[in-house]
């Protein structure tokens, strides 16, 4: 199961990502789930999150449904007053909700926009010294 996982793994998790994932604050809920059942109000208290915010991220974690089974697949389950933390794949998650290897892409692209920064600091750096000796 994932209990293994930090908040700091699940904020970073695809599935989690803004824009299309499940958000931060889903990734804050289930982190809580995660350590045990959590009434609604609980999960409220300890996270600093509206009422509203809280509910949506259940609902959102409770319905996944993945397009091509027609399966629904439940992250999270209420049981009576409390919600608990389901035993879940997040890669699978990330691919239902259309973020997966989004973490990846932005690597390589930072990756890719330092390398061409370096690049322009050494080109920069070489035309002020050009400029130095033909002035000279």
């Amino acid at each position: 199961m994932n209990k293994q996982l930090s908040l700091l793994d699940l904020l970073s998790h695809d599935a989690f990502r803004y824009g299309g994932g499940l958000n931060k604050s889903a990734a804050e809920i289930y982190w809580f789930l995660l350590q045990g059942p959590k009434t609604a109000k609980d999960l409220i208290n300890q996270t600093g999150r509206s009422r509203r915010t809280v509910y949506r991220a259940l609902e959102r974690m409770s319905k996944i449904i993945d397009l091509s089974t027609g399966e629904i697949i439940n992250m999270v389950e209420k049981d009576g007053l409390c919600w608990r933390a389901l035993e879940t794949d997040l890669n699978h998650i990330s691919l239902l909700v259309g973020t997966a290897g989004i973490g990846r892409k932005q690597v390589d692209k930072h990756k890719s926009q330092r390398k061409s920064y370096r690049k322009s600091i050494r080109f920069q750096s070489k035309m002020k010294s050009l400029r130095k000796i033909t002035s000279d």
